[in-house]
């Protein structure tokens, strides 16, 4: 069973596609919390995104890193993606015994959503639920968000193949 796992998440991974169109890009991400986002390519149809976010109405600071992988849907630029990471950040509470306001909190977060491309800017809308191990308000969290990302570098595209001219043997000089 762990084999077919295995050889699974290395299918979803090495798949080829073609929705990605951008190396790096950077926003904001709305939902429960408010946060920046920046996402850079790291190989085809895979991204690395590093969000800090913070609570709206608590008090709690988030710092994720997320592996994901875009999948193209219908035409270049509209994909969905899927990802997992971890998290780490702090709580605050009044806690007397231990004279301190501040607890450190880190766990699991994955993340499953739709991105579209409109020129420089990366729309998406996600879900992202997360485990805390250790901390936080509570040990299963879940939101929904709206990021909006500008691409501050696009991915280059590769040059085009100079068509070489055909060579009859009819048009070969005679010397």
């Amino acid at each position: 069973m762990m084999r077919i796992g295995i050889l699974l998440l290395l299918s979803v991974v090495f798949t080829q596609g073609f929705a990605q169109q951008y190396s790096t890009a950077a926003g904001i991400r709305l939902g429960g919390d408010i946060g920046l986002t920046l996402q850079q390519q790291v190989a085809k149809n895979i991204t690395v995104e590093a969000l800090l976010q913070q609570r709206i109405l608590q008090r709690q600071t988030t710092g994720t890193i997320l592996l994901e992988k875009h999948f193209p849907l219908a035409g270049k630029g509209f994909n969905l993606y899927a990802g997992a990471g971890p998290h780490i950040g702090h709580w605050g509470r009044r806690n007397p015994e231990a004279n301190s306001n501040n607890q450190l909190l880190y766990g699991a977060t994955v993340i499953a959503g739709l991105e579209i491309k409109l020129g420089k800017l990366l729309l998406s809308v996600d879900y992202k639920p997360a485990v805390n191990i250790k901390g936080g308000w509570q040990t299963f969290d879940s939101q929904t968000g709206l990021s909006a990302r500008y691409i501050f570098i696009k991915k280059a595209r590769p040059a085009k193949k100079q068509r070489q001219p055909i060579h009859w043997p009819w048009q070969q000089k005679i010397v």
